[in-house]
């Protein structure tokens, strides 16, 4: 069964420091996360929560845009 991602939304999950998504494998919802680290440069310095946020989501978007395109 192949994994299918039709619904564009995601999140920020404070508590596992993520951003949130999910996917669908026909029957089942299937919940994501990818870890701030990979959206971001891990050596820069740690950006108050908002900005982190702000970095995280539109990085998640831009390498998720050209898959709708």
């Amino acid at each position: 069964m192949t994994l299918a991602f039709p619904n564009p939304s995601r999140s920020f999950d404070e508590t596992r420091n993520a951003v949130r998504f999910v996917g669908h494998d026909g029957m089942f919802q299937i919940r994501f996360f990818v870890e701030t680290g990979v959206l971001t440069n891990s050596h820069v310095g740690k950006p108050e929560a908002g900005a982190l946020e702000a970095k995280c989501l539109g990085a998640f978007a831009e390498c998720r845009l050209p898959h709708f395109i």
